[in-house]
């Protein structure tokens, strides 16, 4: 396994930062707005595969945060970028956002099995989110649309989350995420066209949109003091659809288990 400090991260690693910082923030507690600069910032690490469909995995070293001042934020539910949340109270929220990727989101020399295939460039995003929250459960969900120009599409999650304190400054958390790709997004990350079939021996693969994974989320967060956080994530997924189907996916799970501390201010 490989391990990288690097700061390009994928989008999986993303989205495992900004669902670590929603743990943290869950049991820190802000539902209001507040006229002033607060946030959180710590470092995580963790074991993810090389690529969404890899056989093989890597470590991967990133970093969590979140700025905000009144409804709007730096990082948080947008991964790295800033927004505002539109509305906000103890049950709903609603927001929008705009993303930068960082780095090449996947280069064909990451993995013999990806040679012949072109690499996937970062991009930008624009983002919707919300929430609901009722005593102990939550439901939210995300759609995130590439205005970047690099042919990543449109993508949309939903998933409920489950929390229970065992002790008041332990919180764990428990829940289902279903992740969904338009056809743009599918051809991406999980199509061959027939030049990339000429150039890296794979079949040739026109996905369709659908549901592009399923996963268990799993988190623990601690609260060691009034600043300071430490938490871990695990997450056990399966590539489902066409995404699971094509060529380049050599293995269907999608696993990432993951730990970070956190400083809140």
């Amino acid at each position: 396994m490989i391990w990288t400090c690097k700061l390009t991260l994928t989008s999986l690693s993303l989205a495992v930062a900004t669902t670590l910082l929603c743990s943290a923030e869950a049991i820190a507690g802000d539902d209001e707005f507040i006229r002033e600069f607060h946030g959180i910032a710590g470092l995580g690490a963790g074991a993810e595969p090389k690529y969404l469909g890899s056989k093989d995995t890597k470590g991967q070293v990133f970093p969590v945060g979140q700025v905000t001042y009144d409804r709007y934020f730096i990082g948080g539910p947008v991964g790295l970028g800033v927004g505002a949340y539109l509305y906000k109270d103890d049950r709903f929220e609603f927001g929008v956002g705009l993303s930068q990727q960082l780095g090449t989101q996947r280069k064909e020399s990451d993995d013999a099995h990806l040679k012949g295939l072109g690499d996937i460039k970062a991009t930008q995003r624009f983002a919707v989110f919300g929430a609901y929250k009722y005593a102990w459960l939550t439901v939210k969900t995300s759609l995130l649309s590439d205005i970047g120009g690099k042919h990543q599409g449109l993508q949309a999650t939903i998933g409920a989350e489950a929390k229970y304190r065992p002790i008041p400054r332990l919180q764990l958390t428990a829940g289902p995420k279903v992740t969904y790709g338009n056809t743009q997004y599918m051809k991406t990350f999980y199509g061959v066209t027939p030049q990339q079939s000429v150039n890296s021996g794979l079949a040739e693969f026109a996905p369709k949109s659908g549901v592009t994974s399923t996963a268990l989320e799993l988190g623990a967060v601690y609260q060691i003091d009034k600043s300071w956080l430490i938490g871990s994530r695990a997450s056990f997924g399966h590539l489902g659809g066409d995404s699971g189907k094509s060529p380049i996916t050599e293995k269907k799970a999608v696993n990432f288990a993951g730990v970070y501390f956190a400083y809140k201010f």
